[in-house]
């Protein structure tokens, strides 16, 4: 799968879903980054370079349905991942939930 596969896969599930950061304003969206790759290796040589990525969900809602959307996507997509947080953000002050996977 492609990134731009994968983002609108996402995009179909909640439309405000943007790369590295969303516009200023925006009380729920998805920002989603790529921080890297995972290879996977055979006969002496990168078989896949496949990317990391991390998605912010973040919203003004406790308990949004949103991030259920998100991950409902994500298992249409055959794409596993792992949430990594979730709960208030004071920085963001908003509730955030971080899911880190690899876009294959």
């Amino acid at each position: 799968m492609t990134l731009q596969q994968f983002e609108a896969g996402l995009k179909e599930a909640f439309p405000d879903v943007y790369e590295s950061a969303a516009p200023k304003g925006k009380q729920r969206y998805v920002v989603w980054h790529r921080y890297g790759r995972s290879s996977s290796y055979g006969d002496d040589r990168n078989q896949i370079d496949a990317p990391k990525v991390q998605l912010d969900i973040v919203t003004n809602v406790r308990d949004d349905f949103m991030v259920d959307d998100i991950l409902a996507a994500l298992w249409m997509m055959d794409q596993p991942y792992s949430i990594v947080s979730e709960g208030y953000d004071d920085e963001y002050t908003a509730y955030r939930t971080i899911v880190q996977l690899v876009v294959v």
